[in-house]
This record gives C-alpha cells, structure tokens and sequence, in this order.
C-alpha cells in the first residue's frame, strides 16, 4: 500500500510538471540559434590573428541585434532580460561591454603579458577584476571571451572544446605580439 501511495504520489506530480511545462512560453530565438559568424576551430586552421579573431568577435556582436526583442514584446518581459535592447540587462549599455574579449593595456610601457580565460557559460566579466589588478601592475591583459560564451544561451550548444582551444592559441599568439620581447607571459 505505501508503495502504491508514493508511485501515485509521484506519478501526479510529475503529471503536473509535464502540464506546467508544456502551458510555458515557446523558446525564444536566442535559446534555438547560435550566432552563425562565431568563431571555429575550422577558422584557426585557416592562419587566423588575434586581430581576425576580434574583427570576427565584431561580427558576432553585430548579429545579436537581430536577437532583440522588438518594442511590444520588450514590453510584456521583465526588462532585466538581456535581450531588451537599452534594458538593465542589456551589456551593450555597459562600457566596456565585459561579454567581449577585452585588451588592457598598461599605462606605462609593459612589464609582460597575461591572459586570462574565464569558466564554462561564463564570459570576460569574471575576469575583470583579476585583469585591472595585473594591468595596474603594469601587464598587458587580454580577457579572452571563449566561443559559444557571452551571447546567447544556444552558442554554448554549438562551440566544442576544440573551438575554445583553438581560440586560447590564437589570443597567445596575439598577446605575444603586443609585449615586449622576452617579457614574462602568464
């Protein structure tokens, strides 16, 4: 009978999990559509700079505004949501926009170079900290924004391991060529 009672139990709970679900929202376009300009591993085969990677980063960027939610719908969201273009969630209203890859540069002449990788779903923000503090020091920071990481949530399904190693290369190469030579790189 106790047996019977917690199956019945759970069986309608999760009844009336699969209704609520299913009464949700449809997936907006961010949760379903990658950015198509974002960075391969295919790209970095190619002989692609650092500089490639932040003009190919631009082009990305510019593509999220078609990811914005047009004004009547803006207006039935919460305006945290990042996709409100000018909303509070909105970090194109931020400057810098830290969901980018970011380059410090030092206010004297540099004493090496650092490059700084954020985690899994996070972007250069978390870095930033770390970054102002090396760069005060007198280093060259790059925060490195990983492919598939600070645009839409579906970027994440697309970019690979080998995309985000590609990337760390390109962004190395490209930090070693902003320092002095024979400076310390960490």
């Amino acid at each position: 009978l106790v047996v019977w009672t917690v199956v019945l139990v759970l069986g309608t709970l999760l009844a009336a999990e699969a209704m609520r679900v299913r009464s949700m929202a449809p997936l907006a376009r961010w949760h379903q559509e990658a950015p198509r300009s974002e960075f391969t591993a295919r790209l970095a085969r190619k002989g692609m700079s650092f500089d490639d990677y932040l003009r190919l980063e631009d082009e990305v960027f510019a593509e999220l505004d078609g990811y914005y939610l047009d004004s009547a719908e803006a207006q039935r969201t919460s305006p945290v949501i990042r996709f409100v273009k000018g909303g509070l969630g909105d970090p194109a209203t931020f400057s810098p926009n830290w969901n980018r890859t970011q380059i410090l540069i030092p206010n004297g002449p540099a004493v090496g170079g650092a490059l700084l990788l954020h985690g899994l779903t996070d972007s250069p923000y978390s870095m930033r900290s770390t970054a102002e503090e090396l760069t005060d020091a007198g280093f060259l920071s790059i925060c490195l924004r990983y492919p598939g990481h600070g645009t839409v949530p579906a970027g994440i399904l697309k970019a690979d391991w080998q995309d985000w190693y590609e990337a760390v290369k390109i962004a190395w190469r490209g930090l070693e060529e902003r320092v002095p030579a024979g400076t310390p790189l960490v």
